[in-house]
């Protein structure tokens, strides 16, 4: 037997707002229409600009020349290595600034350098012919020396006589010898006389060595003596 509902009941009717919900709807994808990609190949790097990073270090032209050339072939084929061709770019552009710096800094300096040095000898060279001029100017003669008249006139014209030194360097000494009246000069002379002597082939090293010191208290003492000659009052 059926219930029957209550009188005047109206089952309610479902808004139009109210969730309802959807089952879900599943559609398999087509068979054959996903596959995976590979990975695409990695670009070879370009040889021009590992040239470029290696060259920059040597030799700031190489960097630059061939980062440019690396840089337009890279543009145009889509190989990797650009950083390589800008760094070796850069490295190649910074050297050569640095280089030309050098060479600009060089030229200034060694300008600045011969300029002064050339005035330097200038005025060293209008000294010594201000100091010369007394003795060895056009009309001078011996007796302007200083020690033309003195008593030591015989050793100061020999001991100044180069020409004779260079032409016959043992009749300098012969010269120099009879007219010195030093007794430890005399000896110093002595001894430049007989170095003529020695035989220097089959000289031992002692030998040598005792020449050496000789020759260098020799050279000592004639300055000493040459300036006594030239300075005297």
């Amino acid at each position: 037997m059926t219930q029957q509902p209550p009188h005047g009941y109206q089952p309610q009717q479902p808004q139009n707002n109210q969730y309802q919900p959807v089952p879900p709807t599943y559609q398999p994808a087509p068979q054959g229409q996903f596959q995976p990609q590979m990975p695409a190949p990695k670009p070879p790097t370009n040889v021009f600009a590992i040239i470029s990073l290696i060259g920059a270090f040597f030799l700031s032209i190489v960097g630059i020349i061939f980062g440019h050339i690396a840089l337009s072939q890279i543009k145009r084929t889509g190989e990797s290595g650009r950083g390589l061709a800008l760094a070796g770019t850069i490295i190649g552009y910074v050297r050569l600034a640095g280089e030309l710096l050098a060479i600009i800094f060089a030229i200034v300096f060694f300008g600045i350098f011969g300029s002064l040095a050339s005035q330097n000898i200038s005025g060293t060279i209008d000294q010594l012919e201000q100091l010369d001029e007394p003795y060895f100017g056009e009309d001078s003669e011996l007796q302007d020396m200083p020690w033309s008249g003195t008593e030591k006139d015989a050793f100061c014209t020999a001991l100044d006589n180069y020409d004779l030194s260079y032409d016959d360097e043992y009749a300098y000494y012969e010269e120099l010898l009879a007219v010195t009246d030093d007794p430890e000069f005399a000896a110093l002379i002595e001894s430049q006389l007989d170095s003529f002597e020695l035989d220097f082939e089959n000289m031992t090293d002692e030998e040598y060595s005792e020449f050496l010191d000789q020759t260098e208290v020799w050279a000592q003492a004639h300055g000493e003596q040459l300036d006594e000659c030239y300075y005297m009052e």
